[in-house]
């Protein structure tokens, strides 16, 4: 299963998970298109913790509203 696909079951569950998507293919997607895909943000592989901690800042400043 996908990132997308297990994000789709997941909201079946809980309708306001947030996700983020981590691969190593950028140009494909869901990397390509995060929000398309109902992603609230990604990072590519191979990635630093600062990487990380970045996304996340960003993910959860956007929910803090």
């Amino acid at each position: 299963m996908g990132g997308a696909a297990a994000l789709e079951r997941l909201r079946e569950i809980d309708p306001s998970v947030v996700a983020i998507a981590c691969s190593g293919y950028f140009d494909e997607g869901v990397m390509a298109d995060p929000g398309r895909f109902g992603f609230a943000g990604v990072f590519g592989k191979p990635y630093l913790a600062v990487d990380l901690e970045q996304v996340l800042a960003a993910v959860t400043a956007g929910q803090s509203g």
